[in-house]
């Protein structure tokens, strides 16, 4: 039996810690390691923490890490990678919580197969307006090689999310994964590099986690801080392929890294409400680029506004995110009338 490190940082999380704490502990998985990380909480989160593990019966496989200062959720889940001694890592926000079967569904594949890389399984959203199921878009089992998982990373056939991902704790090291210190939208860039990196991957088409919307959530929220943040994640993605230069004649990474680029300009245009903004952004993205790199023809067809002048460029480059909108609305109107 592997053991699993379950790894929480907290951080004004009062509200929440209970379900979060508890749904752990109750977990039918019967080898675990629970890290939590205090990353300086102003509120009583880990006093409600320490109250519900010294009454459960599991309590004894839970340990307490206190920051010295604030350092934000990348910081705290580094914390918890070095700390953890299982054989597979686990993520779990503060404010979110796990169905009682979670850990044992996920372990399955990872053992059958003898220690894949990783494992991902679906979630649901619990809190909104609209309770959503977040479906993956392959079946059970497990893919093979790291062009099969880029490619189906490519195409948007599981989720960008650092949470809910059992993780094999020696490709977590072996590759130097870390969360950037102070990086808003940190998963963007974590995903990516397990997608670059990882050779298998177990896939489990069952809800496995429980994610909470809640006023204040940064995803939940525009502010300039956070549109600023995603541009910071197009910058980290390209030292990443700099220093990687293997990623630079991979087809699917570059595209992943366009496409990525294109869906956060997009989000800058809708909400950022200030027209000189927006196109500082569109000249920042620009200039990050590897001109020579192989593309899938979504890619080439939006790198074609790099080849303008810069002003023509930003045209075309909104124009193409005007087309991509409304094609989306059409497929969106589509669906509704077939459902």
């Amino acid at each position: 039996m592997m053991k699993i490190s379950v790894i929480i940082p907290v951080f004004n999380v009062e509200p929440y810690i209970s379900a979060c704490i508890e749904s752990v502990l109750n977990q039918d998985y019967p080898d675990l390691e629970v890290i939590i990380v205090d990353d300086c909480t102003p509120d009583s989160s880990v006093e409600i923490a320490r109250d519900i593990i010294g009454k459960h019966l599991r309590g004894a496989c839970v340990r307490i890490i206190s920051h010295d200062h604030n350092q934000g959720q990348s910081a705290a889940r580094n914390t918890g990678i070095e700390a953890a001694t299982g054989d597979y890592l686990y993520f779990l926000d503060g404010d979110d919580y796990l169905p009682h079967d979670a850990l044992s569904r996920l372990s399955q594949p990872a053992i059958a197969h003898g220690g894949v890389d990783f494992v991902i399984g679906n979630y649901d959203t619990v809190g909104a307006l609209r309770p959503m199921l977040e479906r993956l878009k392959l079946p059970d089992g497990v893919l093979t090689g790291n062009h099969a998982i880029l490619r189906s990373f490519y195409h948007e056939k599981w989720h960008v999310l650092a949470c809910n991902s059992l993780l094999r704790a020696g490709f977590i090291r072996d590759n130097g994964l870390r969360f950037p210190p102070g990086l808003i939208h940190e998963d963007e860039l974590w995903v990516y590099r397990i997608a670059t990196c990882a050779r298998s991957m177990g896939v489990v088409n069952a809800v496995t986690y429980h994610y909470v919307l809640h006023p204040g959530a940064v995803t939940s929220t525009v502010a300039r801080r956070n549109l600023d943040g995603l541009v910071n994640v197009v910058k980290a993605m390209h030292r990443y392929i700099a220093d990687t230069p293997r990623l630079q004649n991979d087809k699917y990474a570059m595209s992943v890294f366009e496409k990525k680029k294109f869906r956060f300009f997009q989000k800058i245009y809708k909400r950022s409400g200030d027209a000189a903004y927006n196109f500082e952004a569109y000249r920042l993205l620009r200039s990050l680029r590897f001109p020579s790199a192989p593309l899938c023809l979504p890619q080439a067809l939006t790198t074609l506004s790099y080849r303008l002048p810069l002003r023509q460029g930003y045209k075309l480059y909104t124009a193409l995110e005007w087309l991509y909108y409304k094609k989306l609305r059409i497929k969106q109107r589509l669906s509704s009338s077939h459902a």
